[in-house]
């Protein structure tokens, strides 16, 4: 541990961060295709500490990094380093970026998914004449290089993309419905994408079977959260508050090693699954990514951190540091996060509960201070095990801490959402992803 926080120390003094990027994005709204936006970013990061003063730059050119690390050189001021340490990384850079570029040229044609997307509307509008569609779609082909000049030299090629699909339509009951659909990978082509198109038809061809009612649902019930909804309610309600940053502000006392949960509560955070939306080989300050319990057994086990938290706590928090692009600082961002599935099948211990509602369908959650609040799309209404009704969604506030306490079953079928749009600090949209089996929420007053 003593040898890791001295290295991030080293990467605190000086680091160096190259990122190259060519970005598409085509918007859809209301049926409507808009034309496609190309454009590139292009520019180091740079990072000094020269007398315990950090000075920091970003998105400056090759001839001002150039000017400004000669300078330091002359002075003696990186110790090691020498004009031919520059030469070697200005010639490497300009032969990846002739890489990026060369296959940019395959991956980076929006005619196959605008074709895709004219087909998607087009049969959303044959199952249900009443639907306006907006799609928000972005892909990005990156070249990202890490390096101290000396010893610590990383470089990672990306291709990701994310799509966005919101449908508004009148259901059977002639009442306005919202949906929302994500899809998101890296390095792994357009499998989910393609895939969206077999999931939004069976949503609508369930749609029609369906009555929906008036929701007037008061009183205690337990809640379980489809995978879908408790994604979301991990995410914001847990993944954001063990952010170091969002941490050391929290009003609950909360510390490394408290209880916060069920001994059967395990959430994680992992960078170094594969194709995912969150998934990186080192992040934005050039630390490896590495997998992380943040709650393990019930207790708070980490906290999501970097190298500035690192050495301010003297544990390893590093390697989740994230920046949308080069024109912003990295800040501490999640990745790929997920509660890790238990031993219930929950559905099937529904006929052990009475007043029992399920949340399906998420439109929307954030949170406000200690409070989470939450949209659904469905509520499902279960009375002495059975299904009673499908009502009308509604949006619920929960007690981040208490709800957690709360948690009562955590089911065996894990399910991912992909192609996540995360904000923070202005940093909107960073994709990541997100998982979770079904979650039972005891006593929950609504």
């Amino acid at each position: 541990m003593i040898g890791l926080i001295s290295k991030l120390n080293e990467l605190n003094k000086f680091h160096l961060f190259y990122e190259e990027s060519i970005n598409e994005k085509l918007l859809i709204k209301e049926n409507v295709m808009n034309n496609i936006n190309y454009y590139e970013e292009i520019g180091y990061r740079l990072k000094e500490c020269k007398n315990n003063c950090v000075r920091k730059y970003k998105m400056i050119d090759e001839s001002e990094l150039i000017h400004i690390l000669n300078l330091s050189i002359n002075k003696n001021e990186l110790p090691g380093v020498n004009p031919s340490n520059l030469e070697d990384l200005i010639t490497e850079v300009h032969k990846l970026s002739a890489k990026l570029h060369d296959e940019s040229e395959i991956k980076y044609s929006c005619k196959d998914i605008k074709k895709y997307f004219q087909e998607l509307i087009e049969m959303i509008k044959d199952i249900n004449k009443t639907a306006k569609t907006d799609i928000t779609f972005t892909q990005k082909n990156c070249l990202k290089i890490s390096t101290n000049l000396l010893d610590h030299n990383l470089k990672q090629f990306v291709f990701e993309y994310s799509c966005l699909v919101q449908i508004q339509y009148m259901n059977k009951n002639n009442n306005l419905k919202k949906r929302i659909f994500t899809c998101g990978e890296r390095n792994n082509g357009f499998l989910q994408l393609y895939n969206l198109k077999n999931e939004i038809k069976d949503f609508f061809m369930k749609e029609l079977s369906i009555d929906i009612n008036e929701n007037n649902l008061k009183g205690k019930y337990d809640l379980i959260l489809s995978p879908e909804v408790a994604s979301l309610f991990m995410h914001e309600a847990i993944g954001h508050l063990l952010e170091a940053d969002n941490f050391e502000q929290n009003e609950y006392g909360l510390d490394i090693g408290k209880v916060v949960g069920p001994v059967f509560l395990n959430v994680i955070d992992d960078p170094t699954l594969e194709h995912m939306s969150g998934s990186f080989v080192f992040d934005d300050e050039g630390t490896e990514a590495a997998k992380k319990y943040l709650i393990k057994d019930g207790i708070i086990a980490n906290k999501l951190g970097n190298i500035e938290f690192s050495i301010k706590e003297g544990r390893l928090l590093a390697g989740n540091a994230r920046a949308l692009d080069i024109n912003y600082e990295p800040i501490i961002r999640m990745s790929n996060t997920y509660i890790k599935p238990g031993s219930d099948d929950i559905v099937s211990k529904i006929d052990n509960r009475e007043r029992v509602i399920y949340l399906d369908e998420i439109l929307g959650g954030n949170t406000n201070q200690n409070i989470f609040f939450m949209s659904v799309g469905k509520v499902y209404l279960f009375e002495n095990g059975r299904k009673a009704e499908c009502l009308n969604g509604m949006t619920i506030s929960l007690d981040i801490i208490d709800s957690i306490r709360k948690i009562s079953l955590v089911g065996n079928d894990l399910k991912w959402i992909h192609g996540g749009m995360c904000g923070k600090k202005s940093q909107n949209p960073l994709p990541v992803s997100m998982g979770s089996p079904h979650i039972m929420i005891k006593d929950i007053l609504i």
